[in-house]
């Protein structure tokens, strides 16, 4: 417990107080717990993402840009993709990473929705990419698609020219199915 919630506690103890501090301490354990279990998992199996190459044509769109922390990433991203009018696109939503994005490093991330008039260009291209679905979409678990891009691009003497990005190709909300991409130097 942090010095200043000691200082509080004994300047006003209460039951409340206390079950809320073990709350909070038992909801951290438990996350922890499930990203130490996934990275076990991944040491424990064979690669499970087959990344492949495509180029990619210059792609005009409009997007938000926001600094977010892991929690509230996917309500960021299911609310601009809304407000942005994704579900009228006829090329689907994608996410920039512009920086890490875990519980503690914040992005930014931009959310963009394709659109013939927007105000920013997507560069043509080459990325590499592997496609991802269901649970494998959720927070620590896409991180191993993440990784076998990047594993993928350093083994093959490739290097990364841009920001990562993640291909809403059905989703968020139903069962999701993204592609998670690099593009290439």
């Amino acid at each position: 417990m942090p010095l200043t919630d000691i200082r509080a506690f004994l300047h006003a103890p209460s039951v409340e107080r206390l079950e809320g501090y073990e709350r909070a301490t038992a909801h951290e354990f438990a996350e922890r717990r499930r990203v130490l279990g996934y990275v076990k998992r991944i040491l424990k199996e064979e690669p499970m993402y087959d990344v492949i190459t495509r180029q990619v044509g210059e792609q005009p769109y409009v997007s938000r840009k926001k600094r977010v922390l892991v929690p509230d990433l996917e309500p960021f991203i299911v609310d601009t993709f809304r407000e942005l009018g994704r579900d009228g696109a006829r090329e689907p939503g994608f996410v920039l990473y512009h920086g890490p994005v875990n519980n503690e490093e914040d992005g930014p991330v931009e959310v963009c929705v394709p659109a013939d008039d927007g105000d920013k260009r997507l560069p043509a291209g080459e990325i590499a990419f592997t496609e991802i679905s269901g649970e494998q979409c959720q927070f620590p678990q896409i991180l191993g698609a993440y990784e076998a891009v990047y594993c993928w691009t350093k083994e093959n003497g490739r290097e990364a020219s841009g920001p990562a990005r993640e291909i809403y190709l059905c989703g968020p909300g139903g069962i999701e199915q993204v592609q998670i991409a690099v593009p290439l130097a």
